[in-house]
């Protein structure tokens, strides 16, 4: 038996699925989205595709509108990435490094647009738009023009110290009267998730 799917309600919604069956799908795609992040972020290991695993977080995200009181604390729709891996010297982010978030219809582009405008304070705004490429997260800390710190997005509140790794290859910024936080993302090559 295939598990029913819910839509998020920014698309037509084709049941009306019952509060007891959506918890306990939520459940189950809370285990398996935690199953394919350990996977991916801890073993190097996907087993599914990006675009699966988005399908996977979208109908979490619609079960979650659809029954607010369903969300859990720990629930992935509310984290990025995966904790620091041992072995690694942990750094906590003085300001959280957060996800992008995916559109993928029209409708989530008006959403997206009119959310963005609304926190800006504005009944319209200018967004610009750019192709999101997949590579490593990482956060720079520089000190009067020197490299201090390096670490990697991890949790999105706490990464793992690469700063001996960075240190070689990071020219830092031309100029720094103080401390300055640069995040770049710097492409990888494409890998199946």
């Amino acid at each position: 038996m295939t598990a029913p799917t819910f839509r998020s309600s920014r698309q037509t919604r084709t049941a009306s699925p019952d509060r007891a069956r959506a918890r306990r799908r939520a459940t189950e795609l809370r285990r398996l989205i935690a199953d394919h992040d350990h996977r991916y972020h801890v073993l190097d290991a996907p087993s599914i595709s990006d675009a699966e695993y988005d399908e996977l977080k979208r109908e979490l995200v619609a079960i979650e509108e659809r029954f607010p009181d369903l969300i859990t604390p720990d629930s992935p729709t509310r984290r990025v990435g995966g904790r620091p891996r041992e072995g690694f010297v942990t750094v906590r982010h003085e300001t959280p490094m957060l996800s992008l978030e995916s559109v993928w219809t029209e409708d989530d582009l008006r959403h997206f647009y009119t959310t963005r405008c609304r926190e800006l304070g504005r009944k319209t705004c200018t967004l610009i738009g750019e192709p999101k490429l997949d590579g490593a997260s990482i956060e720079l800390v520089y000190e009067e023009g020197r490299l201090v710190s390096a670490s990697t997005r991890g949790d999105g509140q706490n990464g793992e110290d690469v700063t001996a790794n960075v240190k070689n290859h990071s020219r830092g910024p031309a100029e720094s009267d103080g401390r300055s936080q640069i995040r770049p993302h710097p492409p990888a090559p494409r890998r199946p998730r």
